[in-house]
């Protein structure tokens, strides 16, 4: 894991760096980041590993999609959904005539905006997260603390994408390093809230990525910004993942789902 993680710092770092100071489009540089930084690793160090029989499982974990389809309605829809009925408790209930407005929105910028999410980067990037490092610590240190673990890298994995549209200069750069008193908090509850959906759906990455790409795309300005008034609307999706990811460890007592003697409910039937 630790080639991994620094094969991720490298590869991500060294491609927001051509953004950052060769003015090169975020988005691409992102896709080339997740790529070279985390899956060409995790797939080299297994073929080293285990051979192709191992590079043959992470792929078919990473492009699992046998799942039951409520799975796919809770990767997609439970972060904007759950975004959307926290909205009147934060922003009023005049909230409620702007989303009946603007509904549309679901359909033509969130969900073209989670594909899009998914194809170029998500899928990548848990390829190494989930489908090679959580997968193979997790047997080990177990499924809380390696999310844990995990977290923390992953925060520090996108510590210079806060960089992006800032004047670089020193006062930028301290500004971004006190940020991650939210961002780390963040990163963690994230990488529990893939770790549980992970397992609980047979270690399908294609899910984990899908929930991934969902939270990325309620968060982005195109989209809550328009349904709820004010700075509280890119608050909401931070919410719902704390809120699910403690609900899931309490639920769970730490499992998140995994049960190294059998393999887990491929149903979404509660926390287990």
């Amino acid at each position: 894991m630790v080639t991994l993680v620094l094969c991720a710092h490298l590869g991500l770092w060294g491609a927001i760096a051509t953004v950052l100071f060769l003015g090169a489009p975020p988005r691409p540089m992102s896709t080339v980041g997740a790529i070279l930084g985390l899956a060409v690793p995790a797939l080299a160090i297994t073929a080293a590993l285990e051979g192709k029989a191992g590079v043959r499982d992470l792929l078919g974990r990473s492009l699992r999609w046998r799942v039951s389809w409520p799975w796919y309605l809770f990767a997609v829809l439970t972060v904007p959904l759950g975004s959307l009925l926290l909205a009147p408790l934060f922003a009023g209930p005049a909230v409620l005539e702007v989303l009946e407005e603007n509904w549309p929105l679901i359909f033509t910028v969130f969900l073209p905006q989670v594909l899009i999410n998914l194809v170029t980067v998500q899928i990548f990037e848990e390829l190494g997260w989930t489908g090679f490092a959580q997968h193979r610590v997790q047997r080990v240190h177990g499924a809380l603390k390696t999310s844990l673990l995990l977290g923390v890298v992953f925060a520090t994995v996108h510590f210079p994408m806060y960089l992006i549209g800032m004047p670089l200069t020193p006062q930028s750069v301290l500004a971004v390093v006190a940020l991650q008193v939210i961002v780390i908090p963040l990163a963690l509850s994230i990488r529990v809230l893939l770790t549980w959906t992970y397992n609980r759906t047979g270690f399908s990455v294609l899910l984990a990525a899908i929930l991934h790409a969902s939270f990325n795309a309620a968060s982005d300005a195109d989209f809550l910004p328009e349904l709820v008034p004010g700075p509280v609307a890119m608050m909401l999706p931070l919410a719902v993942v704390v809120v699910l990811a403690v609900t899931v460890m309490v639920h769970s007592k730490g499992r998140l789902g995994n049960h190294p003697e059998r393999q887990p409910a491929q149903s979404p039937s509660g926390p287990d």
